[in-house]
Order: structure tokens, then C-alpha cells, then sequence
């Protein structure tokens, strides 16, 4: 008892320092307006949703960008489509001003994560989920350059979300310990979220900002979720022997099901994540690249409290073709080709203590995201 009441102590701490480096951050892009020198003033979004928060951030329902895409999750054969609003298809105008946006996004899983459809047998993962954004801020920092041009040192971006997740899932549960008719339990598990959230985006040129640039995020709400992916997975057998005449040898002909050695673990209660991508390359030309860490804590003072986190590289692709702005006569970024990532996933991280803990909850990720664009 004492043990498991030092380990929630720990990851809560570990939790609160998270929580704590972010607000940090906060403050620091946040003293560049009160203690530099050069003049805020509020610029339009365009370039901001179409450039600065590409859709690399896979799985990150932070990213308040109009642009719908086509996603593919490599290792869980999962694919997904969102919906970005109001444009859906087609980018706004340079010119028009962006203070809301919103997503609808559905999510398939493969069964038994290789097949995404077969007559007969439902998908083993199925869901929905949408948002909605408001913009709060958008601040420029600009300077006079020995030419006399003015120029851009420093953004700053932030709004709020909220956003809702629906999904459905079909488990194979198995318990060594039963009789033959009870091995196998079959569940159908629903999750859901309601997460509403706080997040900012900055970027600065100048040399003692930059270790703030990045994007990150707070969120606090409501969830529902379960400790399937941290089970041990197994595969049951059931089948016909045949043995020969003198019963010296035998054939076997079975049918496998996948699945995994419960007990399955419900949570579900308060809950908070935080998340921030740090911005390694940033090019209007070729694209940029974010190093990513989140960290979710489910179902907060509860005995089934699970605490997930995942962290790595979110990679923006861009086609090089640069524009220029008609109205303020500066570069455009090009658009994106492709965005991909390649994450580490922890799930239980209450349990980083226990023998085997990487073996069985931890995984890498390869996602991609293909934006449709018809302008």
C-alpha cells in the first residue's frame, strides 16, 4: 500500500513539474511584452494557420487548423479523416480574418489491427471527434533594421479549444484462470473525453527568447478511457486434433483470436493533459520539425487513475513554393505537402516501476498526414 501511495505521489509531482515548466514559459514569451522596446500590434491569422501550426502535431487535437486531412497511423493500422472548418477543401484569403475554427474528425482501426474491414465482423476501433477554437490574442513584435525596414522578431499566439471524443471498441479479453467455456470474454468498451483548454504559440528571432519558442497547451475536463493497450497481449487457439491410425502423430486445425490477459480496468473521472512542441527547424520554404511531449492524467484521485505520455519528433514537409503577399508585400509561406511523426507511446506510466514495464506498455508510433487542399 505504502508502495503504490509512493508511486502516486511521484507521478503526481512529476505532473505538477509539467504543469509548472509550462506556466514558465508562459510567463517568459509574456515578458517580451512588457519589458522590450519595440511596439505589439495585432496582425490577421492567415499565415498563422496556415504555417505556424501546421497539421504535424498527429493525435493532437490542439491544432486549431482549417485544413482538412487524410491521416494514417502505420503501427496501429488506424486511419482517420478531419473535416477542417470554415474553409473545409479551400484555403481563406490572404486578407481575411481567422477568429474561430473547428474539426470533425472519424477514426477506423483495424481488426485485430490488420484488416480495416471485413463482411460480418465490425471494426476493432471506431470513433468521432470534433472541436472548436477561439482566437484571444495575436501579437507581432517588430523592429528597424539599419535600412529602415520594419521587421518581424517575435509572435505570439494564443486561444482556447474545447473539444470532445466519441469511440467505440471491441476487446478480446482473456483469463487463464477460468473454465473452457470462460476463457475468452468479449467486450464492447465505449471512451469518452470532454477536454477544454488554454494554448499558445511562439516564436521569436531574437537570441534570449528562443527557448520559448514552441507550442503548448492545458487542458482540463472530463474522460473515460481504459487500460487495454497496457494488458499483455495473447493469442487463444481452438481447434480440432486428428490423430493417425496408431495415434503415434496428429494434425491440428485451429482458428486464432487475438487478444490480450485482462483485467480490463475502467477510469474515469477529472482529468488534465499538457503538451508542448519545441521548435527545432521553422522554414516558410521547406517546412519545420517540433520535438513533442504529452502528458494526460486520467481520472485524477481515483484508484483506477491512469497516467499516459508520449513524446517525439512531428515533422512538416512543404511543396517550396513561396508567394507574396498583395497587401503587405512579404513572403508566403508554401503549403504542405506532407506531415509526418515518429512518437514514443508510454501508457501506465503509474506502473514505470513494475518488472517488464517497457515490454508490455511501451511502443513507437509512425504517423503521416496527407492535407486536402483544392484551391
Amino acid at each position: 500500500m505504502k508502495n503504490k501511495l509512493a508511486s502516486i505521489d511521484k507521478m503526481s509531482y512529476f505532473f505538477a513539474l509539467a504543469v509548472t515548466i509550462l506556466l514558465l514559459k508562459a510567463g517568459y514569451c509574456h515578458a517580451q511584452g512588457e519589458n522590450s522596446k519595440v511596439n505589439a500590434s495585432t496582425e490577421n491569422t492567415h499565415s498563422f494557420y496556415y504555417f505556424n501550426i501546421p497539421s504535424s502535431i498527429n493525435g493532437s487535437d490542439i491544432d486549431p487548423s482549417p485544413v482538412s486531412n487524410i491521416a494514417v497511423n502505420i503501427t496501429d493500422n488506424k486511419i482517420s479523416g478531419k473535416l477542417g472548418f470554415p474553409k473545409l477543401f479551400r484555403e481563406t484569403a490572404p486578407n481575411e480574418e481567422i477568429k474561430h475554427t473547428g474539426f470533425l474528425k472519424f477514426n477506423l482501426k483495424g481488426i485485430n489491427g490488420t484488416t480495416l474491414f471485413k463482411a460480418g465482423k465490425p471494426s476493432l476501433e471506431y470513433g468521432v471527434s470534433g472541436g472548436i477554437s477561439r482566437k484571444l490574442t495575436h501579437n507581432k513584435w517588430s523592429y528597424t533594421d539599419e535600412a529602415m525596414n520594419n521587421a518581424t522578431s517575435s509572435e505570439r499566439v494564443t486561444w482556447l479549444g474545447l473539444t470532445a471524443n466519441l469511440e467505440q471498441a471491441n476487446f478480446n479479453i482473456f483469463d487463464a484462470k477460468a473454465a473452457f467455456n470462460d476463457i475468452l470474454n468479449k467486450q464492447m468498451i465505449t471512451s469518452t473525453s470532454l477536454f477544454f483548454s488554454y494554448n499558445q504559440y511562439f516564436h521569436s528571432d531574437i537570441q534570449r527568447f528562443k527557448p520559448a519558442n514552441g507550442i503548448w497547451s492545458l487542458g482540463l475536463g472530463f474522460a473515460r478511457a481504459n487500460n487495454y493497450y497496457g494488458l499483455k497481449k495473447r493469442t487463444l487457439e481452438e481447434g480440432s486434433i486428428v490423430y493417425n491410425a496408431d495415434s503415434s502423430k496428429y494434425r491440428t486445425i485451429a482458428e486464432t483470436t487475438l487478444g490480450a490477459v485482462g483485467p480490463l480496468v475502467i477510469s474515469q473521472g477529472l482529468s488534465a493533459y499538457g503538451e508542448y512542441y519545441f521548435t527545432l527547424v521553422r522554414s516558410m520554404k521547406n517546412g519545420s520539425v517540433y520535438f513533442g511531449n504529452r502528458l494526460t492524467y486520467l481520472a485524477i484521485g481515483s484508484n483506477n487513475y491512469l497516467i499516459n505520455g508520449n513524446t517525439g519528433f512531428f515533422f512538416n514537409i512543404k511543396d517550396r513554393v513561396t508567394g507574396t503577399d498583395t497587401t503587405t508585400h512579404q513572403t508566403t509561406p508554401a503549403k504542405d505537402i506532407i506531415n509526418f511523426s515518429v512518437t514514443g507511446q508510454f501508457n501506465q506510466l503509474n506502473k514505470l516501476n513494475e518488472h517488464n514495464y517497457y515490454k508490455d506498455n511501451f511502443t513507437i508510433q509512425l504517423q503521416a498526414a496527407v492535407p486536402l487542399r483544392f484551391n
